[in-house]
């Protein structure tokens, strides 16, 4: 099956489970911002070692489970040997939990296509599916399992948790504290890629937020190509908008 077909019954997988939700559209959600980060690290692979800006824009189809995201990364300094960390990724996926008895647990499917614009024709594009769940719950746990069908035919399990403090009585100020590790075979044998830690000072008002972040991830050495250190701090800064 090539890629095209494997998009397609993607999309009507998708359609066919959320038909009954579809007309439930009601209102559409815009939700918008930009990352400034010291540099891009992707599952443990360090695509940027310079300044660089993430924008976001995710379209949310009211309560159809439906949406839409756009995602970029994109280098501002040395763009000349640095411009081959840049993506613009497209998302779509589609969101429910398990009904009244099990509201609790969230389930996800979806498909991105990543796409690498400064590489070579032939290169520049690969297709990614992925089904997770989640648990709203102390430390809200989730585990999502991705498949690169593409250029790159890998596997990869991503488990997460996450507590969110809030530090005023309005709720605009919070800290968020959290944490993944992943396992992939992209080295051909099935084993640990990676375990990264963040922290984030969240301060939002009317439609906007702000939440400057510092973080560390830990990697194995295999899967990053020329080597490099196994472990990498990184800081940044999160603008956001929701009206």
């Amino acid at each position: 099956m090539n890629m095209a077909s494997r998009t397609l019954v993607l999309v009507v997988t998708l359609s066919l489970l959320a038909s009954p939700a579809l007309a439930q559209i009601g209102s559409v959600s815009v939700e918008g911002g930009v990352d400034l980060v010291s540099h891009y690290i992707f599952r443990g692979i360090g695509f940027t070692n310079k300044p660089t800006a993430q924008p976001s824009l995710t379209i949310g189809l009211g309560e159809s489970g439906f949406s839409f995201n756009i995602w970029g990364s994109a280098s501002l300094k040395q763009r000349s040997i640095q411009d081959a960390g840049d993506k613009l990724d497209f998302t779509i996926s589609y969101d429910r939990n398990l009904g009244e008895q099990y509201e609790n647990v969230g389930l996800t499917v979806g498909m991105i296509q990543y796409t690498f614009p400064s590489l070579a024709k032939g290169e520049r594009l690969t297709t990614e599916f992925f089904a997770g769940a989640s648990l709203d719950a102390p430390a809200s746990p989730s585990v999502t399992l991705y498949r690169d069908l593409g250029q790159f035919d890998y596997w990869y399990i991503n488990g997460s948790v996450g507590h969110e403090i809030q530090l005023t009585p309005e709720g605009n100020v919070s800290l968020v504290i959290s944490a993944d590790i992943g396992y992939s075979d992209v080295t051909d044998k099935f084993e640990f890629n990676h375990v990264g830690a963040s922290v984030s000072l969240g301060v939002s008002h009317s439609y906007f937020s702000l939440a400057p972040a510092i973080g560390i991830i830990r990697r194995i050495e295999d899967i990053v190509e020329g080597g490099g250190e196994p472990t990498q701090v990184w800081g940044g800064v999160s603008l956001g908008f929701a009206p």
